[in-house]
């Protein structure tokens, strides 16, 4: 199976935000969501995220503690894979 999309949780993140760029640089299609707990500056990254790809970038900023929402959004966008 081709993995085609992505969740990852703390997208904002130094790991997060790296792994997502190369992922859209290579087509894939990444939803990520992020608290900002410790990164404020999410505007810029995101333009660094989805500025150089064929994927796709959308976001939600949500605390991963939100059992209820991250499920449905999960469920909602069916990623093939979640990175947490």
């Amino acid at each position: 199976m081709k993995i085609k999309r992505v969740f990852i949780t703390g997208v904002f993140g130094y790991l997060g935000a790296a792994l997502a760029e190369v992922l859209v640089r290579d087509g894939i299609d990444v939803f990520g969501i992020d608290s900002l707990a410790y990164e404020q500056d999410y505007e810029s990254i995101c333009k660094q995220i989805s500025g150089n790809g064929s994927g796709s970038f959308n976001y939600n900023l949500a605390d991963t503690r939100d059992a209820q929402l991250v499920s449905r959004l999960i469920s909602d966008w069916g990623p093939d894979c979640i990175v947490h």
